[in-house]
């Protein structure tokens, strides 16, 4: 695999909530994150 530009790898050891992966995909803070 070649990359040519910014990349972000996910692990997770369970099945990701769809909505939290575009959440994440798409640039917006957690509620972890606005808590902090």
């Amino acid at each position: 695999v070649k990359v040519s530009g910014p990349t972000v790898l996910i692990l997770s050891g369970r099945n990701i909530d769809m909505s939290l992966h575009r959440r994440i995909v798409c640039g917006e803070s957690s509620a972890t994150e606005r808590a902090a």
